[in-house]
């Protein structure tokens, strides 16, 4: 929420689903509660996957307008993206998921991967015909990183969805409004 707005826009206080890693405090106590972030993540998704689990621990991550975070977006990875960087994307983004999401939101998605593999793999440019066996090359990888990533993920998700604190009402809303009480 946000994103390229003014902070003007933004004046008060409010609570919100997702506290950026690159400009975030947290209490030593949150640590104890919650536990540390998951080594497992490379550089991506550390930041989203310790938010949710507050989320599901009914912990309340809150915007302060009077806040100045200066951050490169996007310093970890490149301009053009290496081959192991959008695997650890994928992979992350995967373990994140089956670790987090409620499991009708995550089977949502899961029902969404083939049309997304298929937009990412078959050109749909003349021009670009020829990058297709690239592409089908480049599929084989993705959907390796994503079974790594949910494989991961659901190794851990019993103890974090067990130790849940908040209700599932909560959840749903958060995560599909983004809204709610601060």
């Amino acid at each position: 929420r946000g994103t390229g707005s003014p902070a003007a826009s933004y004046p008060h206080l409010q609570r919100i689903v997702i506290a950026g890693g690159n400009g975030v405090i947290h209490r030593s106590e949150l640590f104890q509660d919650v536990g540390l972030y998951d080594e497992d993540y490379y550089a991506m998704f550390e930041d989203i996957d310790f938010s949710l689990r507050c989320l599901l621990r009914g912990k309340q991550c809150l915007y302060t307008p009077h806040t100045y975070v200066k951050h490169k977006v996007g310093l970890c990875r490149q301009v053009r993206v290496s081959h192991e960087a959008e695997m650890a994307w994928i992979r992350n983004g995967a373990m994140m998921a089956a670790k987090l999401l409620p499991l009708p939101l995550l089977v949502i998605g899961l029902l969404m991967v083939p049309w997304h593999e298929f937009r990412q793999t078959v050109p749909l440019r003349p021009s670009y015909y020829r990058s297709f066996p690239t592409l089908l090359g480049r599929a084989r990888g993705r959907a390796k990183a994503r079974w790594e990533g949910l494989r991961m993920g659901w190794a851990k998700r019993g103890p974090i969805w067990q130790a849940r604190t908040n209700s599932r009402r909560e959840i749903y809303r958060w995560l599909l409004r983004g809204e709610g009480p601060v």
